[in-house]
């Protein structure tokens, strides 16, 4: 198991929003799509994922301020991954479907917490960010408009679950800044590992 651990927010509008069936099915399609590229399987009749010509930029927009944005690692723990179903999904939470992702993974969820952020858990977790440099007042007040779900997550195959939230996004066509999800890595607390 790894030591690190991934550290999950569902943002306010991420936890206020409820997904249809077909945005449900949308989200488990390029979640497919993006494995499928990451491990240059055949192709079963499902598109090449747009969001892999996006990887190289998420990477170096992200590799020097955070961890586990690798696109080598991400490429052999994908091999190990099973496919989400596409059918029969419900209208499901935000919080849910990203859930399913990372439990696909063979993660577990080890911490969940419902509350709002403090500015301090605002700063230590947006102060690297091009959002926060570009308007902290603003990226703090949106973060505390509403409740959060903070999680930690570990297992096996921790940063490929950085990628979960960028499907979500892409499948939903959302703005970077107005991602539903924050997901990033973070060392285990040695009580966490057990």
């Amino acid at each position: 198991m790894s030591a690190l651990s991934a550290r999950v927010m569902v943002k306010p509008d991420g936890l206020a929003r409820t997904l249809s069936s077909q945005e449900a099915s949308d989200i488990a399609v390029t979640w497919n799509d993006l494995l499928i590229a990451l491990t240059e399987r055949p192709n079963q009749g499902t598109p090449k994922a747009r969001l892999v010509d996006e990887l190289p930029t998420i990477i170096a927009g992200r590799k020097s301020y955070r961890r586990g944005y690798d696109l080598e690692t991400w490429r052999a723990q994908a091999k190990t991954c099973p496919q989400l179903a596409t059918e029969q999904l419900g209208p499901i939470s935000v919080r849910d479907q990203h859930a399913a992702i990372l439990s696909s993974l063979g993660l577990t969820c080890y911490e969940h917490v419902r509350g709002t952020l403090t500015t301090e858990e605002v700063d230590s977790i947006y102060r690297p960010s091009q959002w926060y440099a570009e308007d902290p007042a603003a990226l703090t007040a949106y973060m505390q408009s509403g409740p959060v779900v903070r999680e930690k997550w570990r297992g096996t195959n921790i940063e490929l679950s950085l990628l979960a939230k960028f499907a979500i996004r892409s499948a939903l066509g959302v703005e970077g800044r107005l991602n539903l999800v924050h997901c990033d890595l973070v060392a285990m607390c040695a009580n966490a590992t057990q």
